[in-house]
């Protein structure tokens, strides 16, 4: 539902640019390099990019989490003006400066955006 909304308009959604990449290599060894391709495609159709930059690499690395990656998503989240961090795993944001939340927490989002 959240996804949908996002297509709608009704929210603006952001990957972050190293998710793409790991997204495309998860899609590529699972059905083949066509539909990792088209998966990336639909995937940028949909959701903007927050950039990772040297200043996102070193606020992940003053955050000094036990998960990097996790680290350069809350930063690139932060970068790029996100009202929230949306995840299935919230426990991996401990410590983060944005609300943090699973997909379905963050349907009031879509609700708020509606009422603007």
């Amino acid at each position: 539902m959240l996804w949908a909304g996002i297509e709608r308009g009704e929210a603006t959604g952001f990957l972050p640019a190293h998710g793409f990449t790991t997204i495309h290599y998860l899609a590529e060894r699972a059905r083949g390099r066509g539909f990792a391709r088209q998966t990336v495609v639909d995937l940028v159709s949909v959701f903007r990019v927050a950039a990772v930059d040297q200043l996102v690499i070193r606020r992940a690395a003053d955050l000094d989490w036990p998960d990097f990656e996790d680290a350069v998503s809350a930063a690139c989240a932060a970068s790029a003006k996100c009202d929230a961090i949306v995840t299935r795993d919230p426990a991996g944001f401990a410590g983060a400066t944005l609300p943090v939340v699973d997909p379905a927490a963050a349907l009031p989002f879509l609700n708020r955006s509606r009422r603007r």
